[in-house]
């Protein structure tokens, strides 16, 4: 009940009192993927309390106690709380946890290679993918991760293909789109994306994703004309799912402002870039619904 609480944003007290009274519940069992799960619920709660400009030591023992519950059997809880644990990491400003997050990564990866070829799989792979993504633009540990990460996305790549999964195909070409973006390599990233595209039709919580990257590669090439086509295709999409940014709140972060303002932003660069190249009473009206872009 606590966990729920906290992903319906519910008054963080009641949660506090119900995964306290959880977890010595569990302390009473001999389940230890209970135990587990009970203290990274707890550990979750202490997350949306922590503040990210100080390294709060008592969340990341709150993790690692459950990590310690975990028995041999129980790896899909040992990668959630890696992966929680991961996410504390990031979002810190301190680079005092840089070490233990690379520490982190290798426990997960050690555990991943040794999963089926399932779906689990390939999303952890996915999954992992992004926060060392994240991890790249954060640390002096760039090379160290980023130049093979592109292993986790391939290797998901190829179970999704096994599977014949159209989301994570949608997942594995976006991201390796995105990845030959930072790389700068022009051959393979707007091809990529348009197979992330394809794949994400019914999908549209993605496909504004990847219609949003198109945009910016676009917008690299200077290619005003494609880079708006894009940018449109995704605030369309944007706008048949707005109101799911906004249910829940397991982080208080504004997720509008990090998800979907920057594909109007990217539009509004395109319109503007267009509308000082032309003259007159054209230019002005030009700006104005530049402008009007920026508001919504």
């Amino acid at each position: 009940m606590g966990d729920l609480a906290l992903s319906m944003g519910m008054d963080k007290s009641f949660a506090k009192t119900d995964l306290i009274k959880g977890v010595e519940f569990a302390k009473r069992t001999s389940d230890s993927l209970i135990k587990a799960a009970t203290m990274n619920n707890l550990g979750n709660y202490h997350a949306i309390l922590f503040h990210k400009s100080r390294l709060n030591d008592e969340l990341l023992n709150v993790y690692s106690d459950a990590l310690n519950h975990c028995d041999n059997n129980s790896n899909e809880m040992k990668l959630t709380i890696l992966m929680n644990m991961a996410r504390i990491s990031l979002n810190t400003d301190t680079l005092k946890l840089n070490s233990n997050i690379i520490d982190i990564f290798d426990h997960a990866n050690s555990i991943i290679s040794d999963l089926p070829d399932e779906y689990y799989k390939a999303w952890i792979l996915i999954s992992f993918y992004k926060m060392v993504h994240k991890l790249s633009h954060q640390t002096e540990f760039t090379n160290v991760y980023f130049n093979t990460n592109i292993e986790l996305l391939i290797n998901a790549k190829e179970i999704a293909l096994q599977l014949k999964n159209a989301k994570l195909l949608s997942y594995c070409y976006g991201y390796l789109g995105q990845y030959y973006e930072k790389k700068k390599s022009f051959n393979n990233r707007i091809q990529l994306t348009r197979q992330a595209i394809f794949h994400a039709q019914n999908y549209p919580e993605i496909l504004y994703l990847w219609q949003w990257q198109l945009g910016r590669l676009y917008q690299q090439l200077h290619d005003s004309d494609q880079a708006y086509k894009a940018f449109q295709n995704g605030i369309d999409t944007v706008s048949s799912i707005r109101h799911q940014f906004f249910h829940g709140f397991r982080l208080e972060q504004d997720l509008f402002n990090q998800k979907v303002r920057p594909v109007y932003l990217g539009l509004a660069e395109t319109k503007l870039q267009n509308a000082l190249r032309k003259e007159g009473n054209e230019k002005q009206t030009a700006i104005i619904d530049t402008l009007a872009t920026i508001e919504n």
